[in-house]
């Protein structure tokens, strides 16, 4: 994550998606590349050399870089070399410049990172988040050497990794909705970002235009007829055509799928003019979207079974995004927001989605990348009705 006044990371996937696709399975608890053979039969797996992996893993925001290194720590594939250790080193927090010192952090980190924790890679909770990093004038780095102190070991890393807190572990696996089986994905991100940031998360029109838009959000048209939400809520609903590449850019034979989707897109910030009543469903200001298979369609006829592009026959979640602890007046404090996702998917044929197995760190990392790319936008302001 960007820190406040600093210029902004490019908004961008990581260019070599083969490289990344196969540091995510080398990183993965299991050891079947059938994934990545079938996806890239004539791309040669690099599975013996950590240094590729973690390397592909420095496009990532440093928040996701603390969750490939803890799985690098726990993979038996990862050897506990210089190239690991270097890694480490890049976490840590820049104004400390001594190689002696960044060096020394690096081995408290990973030992902290050791035994495997499902959800936060530090193990940290939200509340976590109410604690300021330290400036660095106040931490006496000879000192600080307890890699049981969660909080003394955030104030020498990245500041973008104070900043995020992984509540839960991203969950995902089978399910049964409407007798149906699917593949079902959730996950909760608490970040210290101010919820105007957020605002193109939550609006499915606006996702192309991120930095997942060259990858997996290939196009998406627009709801037409789009039809206002009725006060107290602001925002509208509609269905779209989206079309996506679950290859993540490589535009694979049966990984690109279009679908119709049926939105509600909701803005409920308490703005507009005059500004909504109060109301019990929002007493948090938030800002987010439910989507479902649209029964009906934008097509002029049914979407032809037999397509491949339209194998998808369940597809169902949201994107919720709540402010917990509003930004702090005249001060650069974004205050505290929380991310929930849930996406359920199945497929007509009954194959198993893309990369199930990879689906949370996919999943997770994305979400880290949205989230840093709203880190380097600007505050918006709702506009609500008039």
């Amino acid at each position: 994550m960007a820190e406040h006044g600093s210029t902004p990371p490019s908004a961008s996937v990581p260019s070599s998606t083969p490289e990344l696709l196969s540091a995510l399975q080398l990183l993965h608890r299991s050891d079947s590349e059938e994934p990545l053979r079938r996806l890239l039969p004539d791309q040669p797996l690099q599975h013996d050399a950590a240094l590729d992996v973690l390397t592909a893993a420095t496009a990532l925001p440093v928040a996701a870089q603390l969750d490939v290194l803890s799985r690098a720590v726990s993979s038996p594939r990862v050897p506990n070399d210089e190239a690991l250790h270097a890694f480490a080193a890049s976490l840590v927090r820049p104004e400390i410049d001594r190689p002696a010192d960044r060096e020394a952090i690096a081995a408290r980190l990973i030992d902290r990172l050791g035994p495997d924790i499902a959800g936060d890679p530090l193990g940290r909770d939200p509340g976590s988040l109410a604690r300021p990093q330290r400036a660095i004038d106040q931490i006496d780095l000879a000192t600080e050497s307890d890699p049981s102190d969660v909080g003394g070991m955030v104030d020498l890393l990245a500041p973008g990794i104070a900043d995020n807190v992984w509540d839960i572990e991203c969950v995902s696996g089978e399910a049964t909705v409407g007798g149906m089986r699917v593949l079902r994905i959730a996950s909760h991100l608490y970040t210290r970002t101010a919820v105007g940031c957020l605002v193109p998360m939550a609006d499915p029109t606006r996702w192309p235009e991120g930095p997942l838009g060259n990858a997996f959000f290939r196009n998406i048209a627009p709801p037409d007829p789009r039809k206002t939400l009725i006060r107290p809520d602001s925002g509208w609903n509609g269905t779209i055509v989206e079309t996506v590449d679950f290859s993540l850019g490589l535009g694979a034979d049966g990984h690109v799928f279009v679908t119709d989707l049926d939105i509600m897109c909701w803005d409920n910030r308490g703005a507009g003019n005059p500004p909504p009543p109060p109301s019990p469903w929002t007493a948090t200001r938030s800002v987010g979207l439910t989507y479902r298979l649209s029964r009906d369609g934008r097509a002029a006829a049914p979407p032809d079974p037999d397509d491949p592009k339209r194998a998808i026959c369940f597809d169902s979640g949201y994107v919720i995004v709540d402010e917990l602890i509003p930004p702090a007046p005249d001060t650069s404090d974004p205050g505290l927001c929380r991310i929930r996702t849930l996406k359920e998917v199945a497929f007509r044929d009954g194959r198993e989605a893309p990369f199930a197995d990879l689906a949370c760190p996919i999943w997770s990392w994305a979400t880290c990348l949205i989230v840093d790319d709203a880190n380097g936008s600007h505050d918006e302001i709702e506009e609500g009705p008039t």
